[in-house]
């Protein structure tokens, strides 16, 4: 609705966002029924460890201490339920979407997007890599062992 409040009145043109949230595919594409995504997929443990920090030092900063495990505990949990749920979302296979590795798309960002809008109309796409076990390998906030965690 935002991007519709903008482009109110004004010559059409494609707007290119960054940022979006996979559990709102089916209202993005209800909305938008011609927006097409790049989706950039880094690894998932490299994900989940950055998650556990983040939000780990944004606790410390707001209340003077931290409890780390808990911290990667919950973390590690949210984030194994959201990739779950991304994989269990039918529409990750949409041929709107474009899946592209991380690495890939800092070797070559403009090719990557080359390629991408050359495609027979953005329809092609490339099939999404399940995200494999988490594993969290930064464990020296945590003290968790990378042995410890299990695959889902």
């Amino acid at each position: 609705m935002m991007l519709q409040q903008c482009q109110f009145a004004r010559p059409k043109k494609y707007w290119v966002l960054k940022g979006f949230h996979s559990a709102r595919l089916q209202a993005l594409f209800e909305t938008y029924p011609d927006a097409r995504i790049i989706w950039v997929h880094r690894d998932p443990v490299q994900v989940t460890a950055s998650r556990i920090v983040l939000t780990g030092e944004l606790v410390e900063a707001l209340h003077g201490h931290v409890d780390w495990k808990e911290q990667a505990r919950v973390h590690l949990a949210a984030s194994r339920a959201s990739f779950q749920a991304t994989l269990n979302n039918p529409l990750v296979n949409d041929s709107r979407i474009h899946h592209v590795r991380y690495p890939d798309f800092t070797a070559d960002p403009v090719g990557t997007i080359r390629g991408f809008t050359r495609s027979t109309a953005c329809r092609s796409a490339l099939r999404p890599r399940p995200p494999c076990a988490v594993i969290c390998k930064t464990t020296r906030r945590t003290g968790m062992e990378s042995s410890g965690i299990r695959r889902t």
